[in-house]
């Protein structure tokens, strides 16, 4: 497991807490961010496309209520970092 392996843990329960109402895809996606991947890179290990990773983004964007400037990187690294 992914999170375990790299000592994630207390960082995917604290983000669960905190957004619950993230699929599975986007808790992934943040887990990824926070370990500084790339899209291309995000979407090897998820096995989907660049455009796939970007909608993903996209649906997470509106999920948490991150308005349009705010960067998503930015806000899933300070709160889970």
């Amino acid at each position: 497991d992914l999170v375990r392996s790299r000592g994630l843990g207390d960082v995917y329960k604290r983000q669960r807490e905190y957004y619950p109402q993230l699929t599975r895809n986007e808790e992934l996606l943040a887990m990824l961010i926070c370990m500084n991947q790339s899209t291309d890179e995000i979407a090897l290990i998820m096995g989907i496309n660049r455009n796939s990773v970007n909608m993903i983004r996209s649906r997470m964007r509106k999920n948490i209520g991150l308005a349009k400037e705010e960067s998503l990187d930015e806000v899933v690294k300070q709160f889970l970092s």
